[in-house]
């Protein structure tokens, strides 16, 4: 069974050492992913750093667990994770598809050798890279090399330490390190339609100011985009005591940070629906024309979907 991974850094003019900063840097990335994924699939195991050796400047890493068997699935695992093309299927050119093609077989027939069901390996695969923490430190990995010009390629493979002349290489050449670039580290923006915020400190005058308030048992700054709520509150038709708090559809702007963690970058009030006071509640006008326009696209979507439907 496998129990060994190889990082292959392929250095210009048949080089043997690499920038110590650049060096450790991709360890660190690796390291995160290899974890990640161990962590993941409920799988306790240590990497133990080998020797390094030449040829070009290689990385071999011991995996040291309790099952053969889940540590050869890591490996597997890996390997595909770091060379998986990253990008979606459409926007892949014809050389690309080919090589996924090839790809695809070669795990077929590592996961048959292994002796490992087909299903145990392709679902934990997507996991892995659907998986915020492995695409950023995956990202990190490749944006490192990426920014350096010693590195032409790099080569990955998993092996038992008694066969490793029987050990193939997978090999993403520096064209294609971009591909495992994350492109933005936004997120799809959240919306609660029935957020409830308790006003902590409101914003009397015009500015960019945030408010303050109590959103989840959580305190948070926040922004109104509800010009007419924000006119209101300008003109003081609306008044503020301790405990005031509004019913509004909420926008939540996150992004994941240099370790693949969710972090909320902002919170934006979209429409105030109600205020909230001494535990009675008052609709606003624009949670009036919300309400309205919602009930509209309702009805017109049921529509068009009796369309399809006939």
């Amino acid at each position: 069974m496998l129990d060994r991974f190889e990082v292959h850094y392929f250095l210009e003019l048949n080089s043997h050492s690499l920038d110590a900063i650049v060096q450790n840097r991709c360890e660190a990335e690796f390291l995160a992913v290899a974890y990640e994924i161990a962590e993941m699939l409920g799988i306790d195991v240590t990497l133990k750093a080998e020797a390094l050796k030449e040829g070009g400047l290689k990385e071999v890493w011991e995996i040291v667990g309790e099952n053969s068997n889940q540590i050869t699935l890591l490996l597997l695992i890996l390997t595909a994770v770091f060379t998986y093309m990253a990008i979606p299927d459409s926007d892949l050119t014809e050389l690309q598809k080919e090589n996924l093609k090839l790809q695809n077989q070669q795990l077929r027939y590592e996961i048959q050798k292994n002796n490992l069901n087909e299903s145990d390996v392709i679902y934990p695969i997507k996991l892995a890279n659907e998986n915020p923490k492995v695409i950023t430190r995956r990202s990190n990995f490749y944006k490192t090399l990426n920014n350096n010009q010693e590195v032409k390629k790099v080569g990955f493979s998993k092996f038992n330490k008694n066969n490793e002349k029987d050990k193939s290489e997978m090999i993403i050449k520096r064209p294609s390190f971009i591909n495992f670039i994350q492109r933005s580290n936004k997120l799809p923006v959240e919306i609660d339609e029935n957020a409830v915020i308790e006003i902590v400190a409101p914003v009397l005058r015009e500015g960019g100011s945030k408010w303050k308030g109590i959103y989840l048992d959580e305190p948070i700054g926040f922004v109104i985009s509800d010009i007419v709520y924000k006119t209101s509150v300008l003109n003081k038709e609306i008044s503020f005591t301790s405990g005031n708090s509004i019913k509004c559809v909420l926008e939540i702007h996150k992004e994941l940070n240099e370790v693949g963690e969710e972090i909320v970058k902002k919170y934006n009030v979209q429409t105030v629906l109600e205020t909230i006071k001494s535990g009675s509640s008052q609709e606003t006008p624009s949670g009036k024309r919300y309400k309205k326009v919602k009930a509209i696209n309702g009805v017109q979507n049921d529509f068009f979907a009796q369309l399809d439907e006939e």
